[in-house]
């Protein structure tokens, strides 16, 4: 199943932004959606692990759950579109939702995205 960009403008403020073909990508204090393209990096704030994702995943993400899973560095692969989201909007999202549902989040997250 892959998630369509328009589900993810619909649920969060975001904004959408090119990196060119080897080119760093700009972390921060957010998590992004690849809508087309490919990148890789490391994570790991103790030991870096390789990574790679592509059109449809999320990754910068998971370091939200887990501190020790930061992407320390990721660049473009191919020329990439990019949805970026402020962490602080996932934040809202899951204050405003149930207790239940926003563990079983959490736990999605943890589990399958980088």
């Amino acid at each position: 199943m892959e998630i369509d960009n328009t589900f993810i403008k619909n649920l969060f403020h975001s904004t959408i932004i090119k990196v060119e073909k080897g080119n760093p990508i700009p972390l921060g204090n957010h998590f992004f959606f690849i809508n087309n393209g490919e990148v890789s990096g490391k994570m790991g704030a103790r030991k870096n692990t390789p990574f790679s994702a592509q059109k449809g995943q999320f990754f910068c993400l998971k370091q939200l759950i887990d501190s020790d899973e930061k992407v320390v560095n990721a660049v473009a692969e191919t020329d990439l579109e990019l949805t970026i989201i402020n962490f602080s909007e996932l934040e809202k999202l899951l204050k405003g939702t149930d207790k239940n549902l926003s563990a079983l989040i959490k736990s999605l997250i943890s589990q399958g995205i980088y």
